[in-house]
């Protein structure tokens, strides 16, 4: 028997970033521009300007306050942005020169008007604009903004902070700027979008790429399970959910390719997963392209099609014994 005890994202944008460019150290992690909207001034070249759609101060607006700290940089503070509104946040130019991997990193906020107005993000290299994805894709369609294949926005309301990255490695050495935009249409306003902890960052993390492999088995519990409601937030919104049942338990593996084996990084973690059923009153699931890369294909096109039917909650594992009732 085994005892397993749960452990414990027309024209729209904002831009954060900060910088003073620095070459990565080999297999280190640089900060090349950070903006937390604590100092004063930020380091951005326009908020808005003319039209005063950005602006940074003490949040008041997202549930939890600022992401880190007190102070964010957000539309129209202690109001709805406007019909029409074309919010620029656009950074200081920031230096990518002898940088290996570089990637954005910030937390963002939104509330809005779903697919008719929202925020994506664009970069500058000195002569033109080009759109960017955040990691794993935009969690929304609108009818404007990027012509990109899919997702190009986010739209309708994140429920909390959620936590961004960008890759910009195709950008390693150049000169750039980040702009993040809010576009809204003619009809319906909302709060808006808010930004915090803006990074522009070279190298890999210590902790990238120690993340195990798990080998998953069925399981079915012993004890009467008790299902409960829960609400899940991720880059691809807000879910209430019911836990129905574990129905997986993973251990962390040992892969091997070839005379190759990956080591275990953590092998007292584990994962216990449950068959979970969304609720009635959830919008329905809009479908949504990702691109994944790992060691089975980079540049993988997968499209996410329904809501999740599964939740995997980080457990301990204790052995009582083999086998178990039949």
């Amino acid at each position: 028997m085994l005892l397993i005890t749960p452990r414990a994202a027309f024209l729209l944008a904002a831009i954060l970033l900060l910088g003073a460019g620095m070459p990565a150290a080999s297999g280190a992690e640089v900060v090349l521009f950070q903006e937390d909207f604590e100092g004063s001034p930020p380091q951005v070249m326009e908020m808005s300007t003319p039209l005063g759609v950005w602006d940074v101060g003490p949040d008041n607006a997202t549930p939890a306050g600022g992401h880190s700290s007190p102070h964010i940089a957000e539309t129209r503070p202690g109001q709805d942005y406007q019909n029409y509104d074309i919010g620029r946040l656009i950074t200081d130019e920031i230096n990518l020169a002898g940088t290996t991997a570089p990637r954005l990193t910030f937390n963002i906020y939104y509330d809005t008007e779903p697919i008719h107005d929202g925020a994506f993000i664009w970069i500058w290299n000195g002569s033109q604009w080009f759109p960017l994805s955040p990691v794993g894709g935009y969690p929304s369609q609108c009818d404007f903004g990027p012509t990109v294949l899919g997702p190009n926005c986010w739209s309708g309301k994140s429920g909390a902070w959620l936590p961004q990255e960008v890759d910009l490695s195709a950008y390693a050495g150049q000169q750039v700027r980040i702009m993040f935009m809010l576009l809204a249409d003619y009809s319906i306003t909302a709060p808006g979008v808010a930004l915090d902890d803006i990074r522009v960052i070279d190298g890999v993390p210590e902790e990238r790429g120690v993340l195990d492999h798990f080998k998953c088995y069925a399981v079915r519990p012993i004890d009467k399970f008790e299902p409960r409601e829960v609400t899940l937030v991720d880059e691809f919104g807000e879910e209430t959910v019911t836990v129905l049942r574990p129905t997986r338990f993973c251990n962390p593996v040992v892969k091997c390719t070839g005379e190759s084996c990956a080591e275990l990084s953590h092998p007292e973690a584990h994962l216990t997963c449950y068959q979970i059923q969304s609720g009635p009153r959830n919008p329905q699931f809009k479908k949504r392209t990702v691109v994944v890369s790992n060691q089975f294909g980079d540049q993988q096109h997968l499209v996410v099609s329904a809501h999740g039917d599964l939740l995997c909650v980080p457990s301990l594992k204790s052995l009582q014994g083999r086998g178990g009732p039949k």
